[in-house]
């Protein structure tokens, strides 16, 4: 019963915050993360959000050529090479 307490609770405190994000988050150097379409493959919010929701721990670009391109190859989905998610030719916002 009790892991069952704890999942509910982690849907609730997620909820709050996972609504307040926009579907597609424009980065630095031209990358676009799709939020909504990576919820949808990953088993827990945990797998990046580690110690909080809405932020993650050490967030930049080595944790994105570790944590992304890692799990992208694992999972043998999503871009495994740098044009896959660095969109040279599209002008993101925040450059």
């Amino acid at each position: 019963m009790k892991p069952a307490w704890l999942s509910i609770l982690c849907l609730l405190i997620f909820a709050t915050s996972v609504c307040a994000v926009s579907e597609v988050i424009p980065m630095k150097n031209k990358v676009r993360f799709n939020h909504f379409n990576h919820m949808n493959y990953t088993e827990t919010c945990f797998q990046c959000h580690v110690e909080e929701p809405a932020r993650i721990k050490g967030f930049g670009k080595d944790w994105g050529h570790e944590k992304c391109k890692g799990c992208h190859t694992k999972m043998t989905r999503g871009p495994q090479r740098c044009s896959g998610c660095h969109k040279w030719n599209e002008a993101a916002p925040n450059d």
